[in-house]
């Protein structure tokens, strides 16, 4: 793994990026020490999540492109669609089909990814999934893709509205942190700083914001569950608040203080794309 001071900018005046990218170091050193198996359930959980909340904003008015500037505008180093393409669309039609028995029936599904399949759109490998890829190079917006967005949400009587990034932004990183507390609730990850380094290493979350759960706690618990019972009242499934939040927000304690060691937390067979 590189050393991040090789892609940092010669000099950094922002103390709390500087803390990020220590943290993300220190969690490599010790990650290097005493990992020994990889458990993908973590990268598969936090990743379905995310490509759910998506999926949810391109149903209620946002398109691919509109979610994918926003993330990367934030800092990663791709948005969740054009991951997919990479993916393919029908790795995950087919792991959708193996979750359809123990779906929650009162949780919302997004249709959208399906009929992309029908459509044979299945991502970069055929020329066209969520973008089209002219000459099987670059990435072009595909306005088929927009208009089934809005097919889906005629078909489910919803109302589509306007989304800012700011919002778009909320809503994903929301899900994505909401998501990895109930995996250090649940003990099916061990560390909050195991996830950072996995989100930082194979997802590509911004290294300068220190990880998923670092980030996290620069927000605070408190303002994260205020946003996450705004976003409730819309679906109380969906948004149900980790109880790890809720306890760090009335105990006033950081994620990161739930956890003192690094344990293994993989990656799925997803991570190399970003790479």
């Amino acid at each position: 793994m590189s050393n991040s001071k090789d892609i940092l900018e010669p000099a950094i005046s922002d103390q709390a990026t500087a803390e990020a990218i220590h943290h993300i170091e220190w969690a490599e050193r010790e990650a290097s020490a005493t990992a020994s198996d990889i458990n993908s359930i973590v990268g598969e959980r936090i990743m379905d999540r995310y490509f759910e909340a998506a999926d949810t904003l391109l149903l209620d008015g946002a398109t691919p492109w509109e979610i994918d500037e926003a993330m990367v505008e934030f800092g990663f180093a791709l948005g969740p669609y054009a991951v997919r393409d990479i993916v393919g669309l029908d790795v995950e039609h087919a792991r959708r089909r193996e979750q359809d028995a123990t779906r929650d029936p009162k949780r919302r599904y997004i249709p959208i990814a399906d009929r992309m399949v029908e459509l044979g759109k299945l991502g970069r490998k055929v020329g066209a999934g969520w973008y089209r890829y002219p000459g099987g190079d670059g990435r072009v917006d595909d306005p088929i893709v927009a208009d089934l967005g809005i097919e889906e949400a005629y078909f489910a009587k919803v109302v589509r509205v306007d989304y800012s990034e700011d919002d778009i932004r909320e809503r994903l990183l929301l899900a994505l942190i909401n998501e990895a507390a109930d995996l250090l609730q649940a003990g099916i990850a061990q560390t909050a700083a195991g996830i950072d380094l996995l989100t930082v290493a194979v997802y590509g979350f911004p290294r300068r914001r220190g990880g998923l759960m670092h980030y996290a706690d620069t927000l605070g618990a408190n303002v994260i569950v205020g946003q996450l019972e705004a976003l409730r009242e819309e679906d109380p499934v969906a948004w149900q608040i980790s109880p790890l939040l809720q306890r760090c927000a009335t105990d006033s304690v950081l994620i990161s203080d739930t956890s003192t060691s690094i344990s293994a937390v993989g990656a799925s067979t997803l991570g190399g794309c970003l790479e």
